[in-house]
């Protein structure tokens, strides 16, 4: 069976942008997935979509080959995101670290033990090592 992994907006964002901080991460991060489930949250494509997105018709096309290779999972935030917003107002409140709604949904699905996720492709490790540490979800 296929590893599986979760991906963050800033992975993708890193491998379609030449100029992104992360971009020689995310190509080595490519490299090592290239043969599993790779499953993006819908959350991850509205960020990653943007209006900047879009108006570059070369990295939108980039983003749009990927989306359609095999392996790829869109993942429905529907289960989560109410959850999600619930958490990020209480967390935020609470705590002297802060993540957005995005994160917030992609921690829903990795609190989720019906869905099966080997490795989370982040460079926000802060946001999500609680969670991963404790399903034994590999960041990379």
């Amino acid at each position: 069976m296929a590893k599986t992994v979760l991906t963050d907006t800033c992975y993708w964002l890193g491998l379609i942008d030449a100029e992104d901080q992360h971009h020689g991460k995310s190509v080595i991060v490519s490299e090592l997935i290239s043969d599993y489930k790779i499953v993006i949250p819908w959350p991850c494509l509205y960020e990653t979509i943007s209006t900047r997105l879009v108006r570059n018709y070369e990295r939108l096309t980039i983003f749009e080959t990927l989306l359609r290779k095999p392996g790829i999972e869109l993942l429905d935030d529907g289960k989560y995101k109410n959850a999600a917003l619930t958490e990020v107002f209480e967390f935020n409140r609470n705590n002297g670290h802060t993540f957005s709604l995005v994160d917030g949904v992609i921690r829903e699905m990795l609190k989720d033990i019906d869905l099966r996720i080997n490795f989370l492709a982040t460079f926000n490790d802060r946001d999500f090592y609680d969670l991963c540490a404790k399903r034994q979800i590999e960041i990379i």
